[in-house]
């Protein structure tokens, strides 16, 4: 496990909105997301520390690849009435090169909701329903609350509202990639969306001027001081 504390970087606040339409106006929320700034290091041996799987890995390709660390946090502010049914976060790595970078691996992974739920039925004596007798059942139930998904240069993040949890706060996300030696320094984007009901909404830089959609750009590979 990387035992790196989260870096603070610049906070960006975005509005949420429909993608503009050539006719109206997209619809908005009064709700609101915040993304810091993604801050970038190039991961040498003392900070792997105990991750002994990318230990070895870090190992054998030490000679052909770079290993970077990215570090951002995600903040969810939905308003009065407004409940974020899911939310994705997506990253894409930018590729100049023959052999592209890869999202490594994303933390956190997964986050699972253990909800409990009572089944209740009715049954005679011969077994058949009937409204005499009650049996009561508690069943635990798992809900995927986040998970990742990783394609080469591009991952995301997506999150799900559960019984138990609800997309609001702050959460702190970390992903590691691998470049070869060609690579000094990683570039990309990342962008995120939500919904509400059956809606998806984008982020935005400014509240009144929702033509072009936002992205947080990020950059870097400099050695931990």
């Amino acid at each position: 496990m990387i035992k790196i504390e989260p870096i603070p970087g610049p906070i960006h606040e975005f509005r949420l909105a429909e993608r503009a339409a050539r006719k109206s106006a997209p619809a908005s929320l009064e709700g609101k997301v915040a993304l810091t700034e993604p801050v970038v290091l190039e991961l040498d041996a003392g900070l792997i520390g105990e991750d002994q799987q990318l230990q070895a890995e870090y190992k054998q390709l030490a000679k052909t690849h770079h290993h970077f660390f990215v570090s951002l946090t995600c903040s969810f502010a939905p308003q009065g009435d407004e409940r974020f049914e899911s939310a994705e976060i997506g990253v894409k790595l930018d590729n100049d090169h023959a052999s592209p970078p890869v999202v490594h691996s994303m933390r956190p992974a997964c986050l699972v909701d253990t909800a409990t739920v009572k089944n209740t039925a009715k049954i005679g004596a011969n077994f058949c329903f009937s409204p005499e007798v009650g049996v009561e059942q508690e069943v635990e139930k798992k809900e995927l609350f986040l998970r990742t998904f990783l394609s080469g240069a591009k991952a995301h993040w997506l999150f799900q509202r559960t019984k138990a949890s609800a997309i609001e706060g702050s959460y702190p996300l970390q992903f590691v990639v691998r470049a070869p030696k060609s690579y000094a320094a990683i570039s990309g984007e990342l962008d995120l969306s939500v919904r509400v009901g059956n809606k998806r909404f984008w982020i935005f830089w400014d509240k009144e001027d929702f033509s072009e959609q936002a992205t947080v750009r990020f950059s870097g590979g400099r050695s931990h001081g």
